[in-house]
Parts: C-alpha cells; sequence; structure tokens
C-alpha cells in the first residue's frame, strides 16, 4: 500500500502519530523522507526526534486558539518558556 501512495507523487501527507510502533531503522527512514520530502507534511507526534528534525512550524490548539511557532519542537519550548 505505501509503495502505491509514494508513487503517486503527493504533495501532501496528513499523518497521527506515523512513528509509533516502529523501530529505530524504520523511524530514520521516515525522518529522512520527510526532510527531503518538497510538498506538505502535516502531523500529529509525540516523538521529539521527529518533530525536531522535520519540523519547521508548531501549531499548539491550546483552549480553542490556535497558536503557530516558526522552528522546530525545541523552538517551540524555547518559545512558550518565555
Amino acid at each position: 500500500m505505501a509503495e502505491l501512495i509514494l508513487s503517486g507523487k503527493p504533495n501532501l501527507f496528513l499523518l497521527d502519530e506515523p512513528t509509533n510502533h516502529l523501530d529505530l531503522p524504520s523511524k530514520e527512514i521516515i525522518n529522512n523522507f520527510f526532510k527531503e520530502f518538497s510538498g506538505t507534511v502535516i502531523l500529529i507526534s509525540h516523538d521529539r526526534h521527529i518533530l525536531n528534525n522535520v519540523c519547521n512550524i508548531i501549531w499548539e490548539v491550546k483552549g480553542g486558539t490556535l497558536n503557530e511557532y516558526l522552528g522546530n519542537y525545541d523552538d517551540y519550548r524555547r518559545s512558550i518558556a518565555k
């Protein structure tokens, strides 16, 4: 199934916890793929490694408000700590 999806050259991925239940080599494949992907990736994840390596914008939904933070997860954490 993944080969079929990727062979269609998508420009958008919507992913919910894409690295759950993956071993480390599989997580690295996912990370490397999305770092090189030229389209848009919207993902929900608790995996700080993928958030730091792949994301350049973090969106936080809090109290019914959507907040945008430029950078990766570490940048987001620094922004909210201020």
